[in-house]
């Protein structure tokens, strides 16, 4: 496997997470799976911080997980191929801007090595409606 850097998002199961805090209420909700990202902390040999997002942007819950555990990763970089659209509404493609303006810096951009981080990185990669206006 490539060297894990932040802001890759990576496919684990949660009950894998390494927690140094209270889990929150709201990390019940989520599924036996998910999509964590890679938070900008020190790596270390055997664990890797990530951070669990919940559906509002006041739940997060920062923890760790061990590389081994990892099923997926996809880098920020990979996130402008067009696959990672499928699954996504059409409405919403043309009712938030983040879209628009996504898809106007793929054909500008098209030439330079770039990545997509943030809420619309977790939407492409996880297909939860997590941009908003």
């Amino acid at each position: 496997m490539e060297s894990i850097t932040s802001h890759d998002l990576l496919y684990v199961k949660l009950e894998d997470l390494i927690h140094l805090n209270d889990i929150p209420d709201w990390f019940d909700e989520k599924n036996d799976w998910d999509w964590v990202v890679v938070r900008r902390a020190s790596l270390s040999d055997e664990t890797i911080p990530v951070g669990v997002r919940g559906n509002e942007r006041n739940k997060r819950h920062s923890c760790f997980v061990k590389e081994s555990v990892i099923n997926q990763v996809v880098r920020p970089t990979q996130l402008i191929k067009n696959e990672f659209l499928e699954g996504i509404s059409m409405y919403r493609q043309q009712s938030f801007k983040i879209f628009q303006s996504f898809d106007l810096l793929k054909r500008l951009l098209k030439d330079y090595v770039w990545g997509i981080g943030g809420s619309l990185a977790y939407e492409l990669v996880s297909k939860e409606p997590t941009v908003k206006k």
